[in-house]
């Protein structure tokens, strides 16, 4: 075997096979060289099946493994190999992760992608161990924070660390580094100097071996670190320029490919810096022409057919124009409506393509390759007018991304936006700012902000007029930062004007050459784009419903939580709202567990109320639905820097509205009207209610779920279900005032940048396939849609989750699903008795009060059980999660039995030493202890769990602690304060006794103003009244307040509470 690199690999695969028979031993190196002979020749289905009937892995294996799976696409294997590395202490390299990564991406799974990445992330930083790694080890940390988008780690403690060590990497591990800290767009200053140094001094070397992919790592990578040493720059270009004129043009075309695309991105950066060589300009240009020709025959399979449908002129429409027509390139007229369709993100809509109009009067092949974005040099919004650039040949389309690279291509936009700038007619301002897309890339919500990429913007303003009172301003917008940052994307701005930002929304009018729609004039803070959703095309949306009051949310929050996570859900939708409850708990528990949150209006300001719903009001919802999504906006769903809460994703305006706004829309024209007045009247309210609230940041997005009825009173419903309703909102949202409203907002440019649909259903997936997806993309070529609810009763779970799920990989606009849902609405009855994941069990976990007064019990959940199957078990196979353990639902647990003999009783009885323990440890929280010695506190457990009778009960325990055990230590700064998993409304009620018992210095008059939430209300009150009775106060009872509060050292408070609402 030792010779076989060199034999042919059927030989290999013979000797192997004819070994097996004869029951040869195949030695560690025999395996891995057969795996490299055989991946070398391309037959990685053969390596895969050698490697698993290897027995072991070392290092040389894995790494062959999953070089292997990547070239068969096989995402699922890589997984598997990188567990057993990780079980047999196998540290893979940066390019065996990537090889993971990039088989679960290539085979659509990026999420497996992630997790891959995440496995091998630490979840903090510590200083010392960062000083004893290696410099790889450091540089591969950075490397997979830069592919997760991690901006959370401390990277310039990394960076710091890494500086003095760059040195001991090879070019290619220093250019990854750089590339990763540039990614990250953050370093310490010590890290840009070391690594601009080591890039001067090693590219100056005659022989140095540097690929364009270094080069273009190098010089975006310090760019993005904000060096402007031109030296630097200068060096990359020389041996970019040394590549270009030595590159050897028989060298296969995917490697020719590479090189224009990193070369294009160096003669950015170097342009962005202002110090792009012409030599270095003139050598590619010539070396761009001949690559051209030969690069042409490599694009046969990625040659797509075009739609055969011209565009459906609509009233108002305009046809595209040919202004400018050479042998070799073109300038088309874009009119409103149409779309440049370059391959990219293409809708499924053949209507309005540009590429269609081009491809029926030019025979040019490259109109038709998806590789070469169909000819086309940049983009504009479907909305926008304005002149595309488009390459009929090879040669010109290079020719053009070299002059756009190089900012030899102005493109000018023109904009009427609303609101008066400070700024004089012809004065021009340069926007430098940081633009950041996430990890989605186009078309989702841009950011300015710190780990964003550079990107320049020039604005003149060329008038300021006055039109029906209202202020105008028209302002000419150049890009200077080029295609490769910022061109590919929809361009929005944040004007920055000086140290004085303009607080005024401008909506822009679409005039002459204008890209601009959009903009909030308020400095670092998210640019409206077109698609705020477009992230998540593709995106499973797994959720769990919670069809429970707000109040047992907020009780339940951590359990539900990690339920639903455990499942492999990453949203959970609510019913019904409280306005006047606070949220923020529950959206703090949310995210602490990676879920989403989609809440939703209830009915009752629709048509439940009998005095003022919007019944009453002839279905103009606006003043009903301000009111309560301005009180939501206060109670928790904003930060306090006036930011959408993190955990919140999307908003349910209404639930199944066609059927009960009124009951009839769906059958009688007329109502079908009023529906539409409810939900547009209502889109402008929350609108409304944001700019009061002076939100800013990364907005939600909205939506109204429809039932899977066919609405015949909508227009245009084809007798399909759920589509007539969506094109019936459409078209309000359009011309609301043909439904009889007129609005306070621009709904439809709102309704482009932040709608998608959804809607309810029990059809299969075959079914959905061929009544709503076949022809969903057709007239909603870029609005998401996803299933509110989700679920047929009668049906296996694990089948017809997993055949919807599937829909997803194939239709980008699908979202995913939500499956209906969490618990059995018993209040319901009949036929709906048939949903839920969970029913209530016997034991009573908890008690709490609501807003109405009354007392509730919170009951345990036992899973429901279908066809011989646990629910729970289904769904989480589906999800590709895990059921939690239904052992213990209905058990005491030591995190929630009340902190008395009763609470004592119920877990001693459990006879579980580590569910007593953990009961120990939270009555010493509350009695301002923090448990020092785990050792200790096992031993004092376990002579309670052994112990019986008089002396072996709870005020013993108590009394035992409190004498200074050595296992547990006492702070003077212990407060009272309000227990964080108390209920919202349990805090309220406790609230109101300690002011009534407070006076002085110490009334709630004189409540801190920076006290907001009610939690931090309740630090304030609790620890002043605890106080006053602290001489003789027991912290069980006076500092208990119905279960609202809790005694606690500063290690324990201060994760939560705000200093300045804790006595001090």
């Amino acid at each position: 075997m030792d010779g076989a690199r060199g034999a042919r690999w059927w030989q290999v695969s013979e000797l192997l096979g004819a070994m097996r028979q004869k029951q040869v031993h195949c030695t560690e190196v025999s395996i891995n060289v057969a795996m490299a002979v055989l991946s070398q020749a391309g037959c990685w289905d053969k390596a895969l099946r050698l490697s698993l009937q290897a027995f072991g892995f070392d290092a040389i294996r894995t790494r062959e493994s999953l070089a292997a799976c990547e070239k068969a696409g096989s995402w699922s294997l890589a997984l598997c190999l990188l567990n057993h590395a990780r079980e047999r202490d196998l540290k893979p390299a940066r390019v065996e992760l990537g090889s993971a990564a990039r088989s679960s991406s290539k085979a659509g799974q990026w999420q497996h992608s992630l997790v891959v990445l995440n496995s091998y992330t630490p979840a903090s930083f510590d200083l010392k161990e960062l000083k004893a790694e290696s410099a790889e080890d450091l540089a591969q940390l950075a490397w997979l924070g830069a592919q997760q988008g991690n901006h959370a780690m401390d990277w310039r403690m990394l960076a710091e660390v890494l500086a003095p060590k760059l040195g001991q990497l090879d070019l290619a591990e220093l250019s990854s580094a750089v590339w990763s800290f540039g990614t990250l767009s953050t370093a310490s200053r010590n890290f840009v100097e070391a690594a601009s140094r080591e890039t001067r001094v090693r590219l100056s070397r005659e022989g140095v071996d540097a690929t364009p992919r270094m080069l273009a790592d190098l010089a975006w990578g310090l760019a993005s670190l904000d060096l402007a040493e031109v030296e630097v720059y200068s060096v990359v270009q020389w041996q970019l320029a040394r590549l270009a004129q030595g590159l050897d043009m028989k060298k296969p075309a995917k490697i020719l490919k590479d090189f224009i695309k990193k070369s294009l991105v160096v003669v950015w950066v170097s342009s962005f810096q202002r110090c792009l060589h012409d030599g270095l300009y003139q050598v590619l240009a010539k070396r761009f022409n001949r690559l051209a020709k030969l690069v042409v025959s490599s694009v046969s399979s990625t040659t797509t057919a075009m739609p055969t449908h011209e565009h459906q002129i609509q009233p108002g429409d305009e046809s595209p124009s040919i202004v400018l027509d050479l042998p070799d390139r073109l300038v088309v007229q874009k009119p409103p409506s149409w779309q440049v369709d370059d391959g990219k993100d293409d809708p499924e809509s053949s209507r309005g393509r540009l590429s269609t109009f081009l491809s029926t009067r030019f025979s040019c092949p490259i109109l038709r390759e998806v590789e070469h974005q169909r000819g086309f040099l940049h983009r504009l919004d479907v909305p926008t007018s304005g002149l595309i650039l488009v390459a009929k040949e090879h040669r010109a389309y290079y020719d053009l991304q070299l002059q756009l690279a190089a900012g030899q291509v102005a493109r000018e936009y023109v904009v009427l936006c609303h609101g008066r700038l400070p700024v004089k007619a012809n004065d021009e301002r340069c926007i430098d700012a940081r633009l950041d897309w996430g990890l989605w890339g186009r078309d989702v919500p841009s950011v300015v902000c710190g780990h964003g990429k550079p990107a320049r913007t020039r604005v003149r303003v060329l008038d300021h007029v006055e039109s029906s009172g209202r202020a105008l301003c028209l302002l000419t917008v150049l890009i200077d930062t080029g295609q490769i940052l910022a061109g590919q994307k929809s361009m929005r701005l944040s004007l920055l004007m000086g140290s004085k930002p303009v607080r005024k929304e401008l909506e822009g009018y679409f005039l002459a050459f204008c890209a601009v729609t959009a903009a909030q004039m308020i400095p670092g803070k998210t640019l409206l784009l077109k698609h705020p959703l477009a992230a998540w095309f593709g995106l499973l949306l797994l959720v769990a419903f919670l069809g429970l009051l707000q109040q047992v949310e907020e009780e339940d929050a951590k359990w539900t939580s990690c339920c639903a996570e455990a499942l492999s859900a990453n949203a959970v939708r609510l019913y019904g709202n409280n306005p006047e409850l606070d949220h923020a708990h529950f959206l703090d528990e949310a995210r602490a567990n990676d879920l989403k949150v989609i809440p939703g209006v209830s009915d009752f300001p629709y048509y439940q109320d009998p005095t003022t719903s919007c019944v009453a009001t002839q279905y103009n919802c606006f003043s009903q639905i301000k009111k309560q999504y301005g009180e939501n906006l206060k109670n928790g769903f904003l930060t306090k820097e006036k930011q959408y809460h993190p955990a919140l994703r999307y908003f349910i305006l209404i639930n199944e509205p066609d059927l009960k706004m009124p009951r009839t829309a769906n059958s009688a024209p007329g109502d079908a009207a009023l529906l539409a007045k409810a939900i547009v009247s209502s889109f402008d309210a929350v609108l409304d209610a944001e700019k009061d609230a002076r939100v800013v940041g990364t907005v939600i997005n909205f939506t109204t779920t429809f039932s899977y009825a066919i609405c015949t009173a909508c227009p245009n419903n084809e007798g399909l279900p759920a589509l007539g309703q969506m094109l019936l909102i459409e078209d309000a949202m359009r011309s609301p005032e043909k439904y009889g409203y007129r609005p306070k907002h621009q709904l439809y440019p709102a309704y482009l940048q932040r709608w998608v649909n959804s809607f309810n259903t029990a059809n299969s997936a075959a079914d959905l396939q061929r009544t709503f997806f076949t022809h969903y993309g057709k007239v909603f070529p870029t609005t998401p849609v996803f299933i509110g609810e989700y679920h047929k009763p009668e049906g296996p779970v694990l089948a017809e989750v997993k055949d919807i799920l599937h829909l997803t990989t194939t239709m980008p606009l699908f979202l995913g699903i939500s499956f209906f849902e969490f618990q059995v609405a018993y209040w319901k009855g009949g036929a709906e008795m048939a949903f839920g994941l969970f029913g209530l069990g016997g034991y009573p976990i908890g008690h709490f009060k609501y807003a109405d007064g009354a007392k509730y019990t919170s009951w345990c959940l036992q899973p429901q059980l279908v066809g011989g199957a646990l629910l729970p078990d289904a769904l989480a196979e589906a999800y590709g999660g895990h059921a939690p353990d239904v052992s213990e639902l209905c058990l005491p647990q030591p995190d929630t039995v009340p902190l008395s003999q009763l609470g004592y009783n119920l877990i001693v009885g459990l006879k579980d030493m580590d569910k007593f323990q953990r009961f120990v440890a939270r009555v010493a929280t509350h009695l301002g202890l923090d448990v020092v010695d785990g050792n200790g506190l096992k031993e004092f457990a376990k002579i309670y769990m052994d112990g019986s009778g008089p002396g072996y009960q709870f005020d013993n325990v108590v009394k035992d602690m409190q004498h200074r055990m050595p296992w547990l230590t006492r702070s003077d700064g212990a407060r009272c304060v309000a227990d964080r998993n108390a209920s919202t409304v349990a805090v309220e009620t406790a609230i109101k006794w300690g002011c009534a018992h407070l006076s002085g210095s110490s009334s709630c008059d004189q409540i801190n103003a920076a006290c907001l939430t009610a939690f931090e209300k309740g630090d304030w009150v609790f620890s002043r009244y605890f106080q006053s009775v602290h001489d003789h106060a027991d912290p069980l009872q006076q500092c208990n307040f119905g279960g609202a509060a809790m005694y606690a050292t500063p290690s324990v408070f201060s994760q939560h509470a705000a200093p300045q609402c804790v006595l001090p």
